[in-house]
């Protein structure tokens, strides 16, 4: 939950996480739909000046991952934060046309061997564009029956 304010460009629909926050030390670049792009919107409204997207009381601190946790077990459901991320794992490979590797790179995972992984220089950034717009149709499927 340690997203900041200005690794967000909200015109270009780019979230740009530094390499130095990243498991695999690499920038990763997550392309923006636009619910979340609402929501990062209707956000900055509450924003107290710190610089944290999702910010404790303070607003000067990063919300804690853990502080999700209460907030799923009061919802009553089996969910769990990594729990999202497998959860499109798995839609995108059993619902989908696309290629493992374009999954992977959404989840900010290398893909292949060292020779392989020298040669990929780019993110697809398009590609992946395309396949979370279907992703965000699919999570909102219900909840905005008019979309």
């Amino acid at each position: 939950m340690q997203a900041e304010w200005d690794e967000f460009d909200l015109e270009q629909r780019i979230w740009t996480i530094a390499a130095d926050r990243t498991k695999q030390r690499r920038v990763h670049r997550v392309p923006l739909r636009n619910r979340v792009i609402e929501l990062l919107r209707r956000q900055q409204q509450y924003n107290l000046g710190g610089p944290y997207v999702f910010s404790g009381y303070s607003g000067y601190d990063y919300l804690a991952e853990k502080s999700l946790v209460p907030f799923l077990r009061r919802t009553e459901t089996s969910a769990t934060v990594h729990g999202f991320r497998a959860s499109f794992k798995t839609w995108a490979t059993e619902q989908t046309h696309y290629p493992r590797e374009l999954i992977e790179l959404c989840l900010a995972h290398q893909i292949g061997n060292q020779v392989e992984q020298a040669y990929l220089r780019g993110d697809a950034l398009d590609k992946r564009r395309a396949l979370m717009d279907e992703w965000e149709q699919f999570c909102l499927s219900g909840i905005y029956p008019d979309d």
